[in-house]
């Protein structure tokens, strides 16, 4: 859950299934060229997995826990205990669309549960790293060994793995909205692209990026979202409380 005001009587909640969709049609929208390196072949495998990146998230967000000001924890603020069953949840589903996805939607979830931390943090997160050693391993060398995937690399599957971590970012900053610094640094390079992001002063909801990666000359998004009045169970919510923000992304300004 990514969760806007949250220590206001009623916060904005967009649930991690609806960032994760976004996230696919980025992936889906970028246009290599020009400087612009491609999106990795299969490209609609990849595209697959950025979109699926956090469906684990589908249980936990029908009945999300609350935090101490009374909304459903911001992903953010929950500690990386709480997401192990999340991420393998996430890791099963994708596999069962593709062995790749799965590996890609694991990888994903890998880099963000060891950032920051170590498998020293807790039995639960070094457990956790030796079963996605295993399982990593495993499943790299059936994808290489596999013959409808000539052009696998472990060189290939890195660009992937950084490509839907690039989309991820962009996705999320939307989602967190213009007004909020974003926690995570500048976005991730991708091969040797490196991105600029930043809010658009005059436009609400509005990002600017260069050099421009997307098809056409913007990206336009309805963001679904929830009105969550403050200690009011998330799954009482009815279709009053359900809105859409219209979000974009534009090139940025050319400097006269």
């Amino acid at each position: 859950m990514i969760v806007r005001n949250s220590a206001a009587e009623t916060a904005l909640c967009i649930t991690q299934l609806h960032h994760s969709n976004m996230t696919g049609a980025l992936a889906q929208a970028w246009k290599g060229g020009n400087g612009i390196p491609e999106v990795p072949e299969p490209r609609h495998l990849v595209v697959q997995a950025a979109m699926l990146h956090d469906l684990g998230w589908l249980d936990w967000e029908g009945q999300p826990d609350t935090g101490t000001e009374g909304h459903p924890h911001d992903f953010l603020d929950m500690p990386k205990e709480h997401h192990l069953s999340i991420w393998k949840s996430g890791f099963d589903d994708a596999r069962n669309f593709h062995p790749l996805a799965g590996l890609l939607v694991l990888r994903h979830n890998t880099t963000l549960a060891r950032s920051g931390s170590s498998a020293g943090d807790s039995p639960e997160l070094a457990a956790f790293f030796s079963w996605v050693k295993r399982q990593d391993k495993r499943l790299e060398a059936k994808l290489l060994a596999d013959h409808a995937l000539p052009g696998l690399s472990p060189e290939v599957l890195r660009d992937m793995n950084t490509f839907i971590l690039l989309t991820d970012y962009i996705s999320l900053r939307m989602c967190m909205g213009p007004e909020k610094e974003s926690p995570f640094g500048p976005p991730p390079a991708y091969r040797d692209l490196r991105l600029s992001m930043e809010p658009d002063p005059k436009l609400p909801e509005t990002f600017r990026i260069h050099p421009w990666p997307f098809s056409g000359d913007r990206f336009s998004w309805q963001a679904g979202a929830w009105r969550h009045p403050r200690n009011i169970p998330f799954g009482e919510l009815g279709p009053e409380h359900k809105l859409q923000i219209d979000m974009q992304l534009l090139p940025a300004e050319q400097q006269h």
